[in-house]
């Protein structure tokens, strides 16, 4: 189950039938299928989202503007933000509404998803 705090129109999860559904305004408004589940991030995911795989496996890496790198390893989904010559990790973008929030925030547009 998705905490409906952490969704915002345009964010992908399965739906009651395991079918990938948008979110949308109206769906958050209107109030949340507490059924839906989180979309679990993959590498065909990743490579739908614009990422692209790097000569490591299970790595992945986005550029978000010319000095912000995100790079994914899908191994405990942990994340590296490099910014330069500053490196920024964490984890738990497991979930491709988490990634797409994430990404958001860093550039303030919605990552392109073609499912």
């Amino acid at each position: 189950m998705i905490d409906r705090k952490e969704l915002r129109a345009d964010n992908y999860v399965l739906g009651p039938l395991l079918d990938i559904c948008r979110i949308k305004n109206s769906d958050i408004h209107q109030g949340f299928n507490s059924d839906c589940q989180p979309l679990p991030v993959s590498k065909s995911i990743l490579l739908k989202c614009g990422f692209e795989e790097t000569s490591a496996s299970d790595v992945f890496k986005l550029k978000l503007s010319e000095d912000v790198t995100l790079v994914l390893n899908l191994v405990g989904c942990a994340y590296l933000l490099q910014y330069g010559d500053m490196v920024n990790i964490g984890a738990n973008l497991n979930y491709l509404h988490k990634l797409q929030n994430f990404y958001y925030f860093f550039t303030d547009q919605e990552l392109e998803v073609s499912l």
